[in-house]
């Protein structure tokens, strides 16, 4: 018997969109660092490799091609098209009865890829110096 990976494959799920602070800007093929600091964010993005350190509570992407790569989230949303995230810590314990949980997903659109690394340092770890978006 073959085990599966944790990973979740989303086609196309309803969902609503809550206006949050952005960050990444607009981008177009860019590698950057940011981190969170448990507020809800959103990034803007296409063809581009984002490393999101620390909690967010929501976490939006709105783009196609993106590789997002975080430490943990409340939630996960994905608009868009050939996404990826992954995200590396579950969230704790003490939130849901004793048990670590896994971030809420949903998505709009085709192609997305949400899954979790079971703790692993996450590998496009260099790309700049991560900068505060909680001002």
């Amino acid at each position: 018997m073959t085990r599966l990976p944790k990973t979740v494959l989303i086609a196309a799920l309803p969902f609503i969109l809550i206006a949050s602070p952005s960050i990444g800007g607009d981008s177009v093929g860019q590698m950057e660092a940011q981190t969170c600091s448990g507020s809800a964010k959103t990034i803007n993005a296409t063809g581009s490799y984002i490393r999101v350190r620390g909690y967010c509570r929501t976490l939006t992407i709105n783009g196609d091609g993106n590789m997002v790569m975080l430490d943990r989230a409340g939630s996960i949303a994905v608009n868009g098209t050939g996404n990826q995230v992954s995200y590396k810590d579950l969230n704790p314990a003490a939130k849901k009865g004793g048990k670590m949980w896994h971030p809420k997903v949903a998505a709009n659109g085709i192609g997305n890829l949400v899954n979790w690394t079971k703790g692993k340092e996450l590998t496009v770890n260099d790309i700049g110096e991560a900068s505060s978006d909680d001002e």
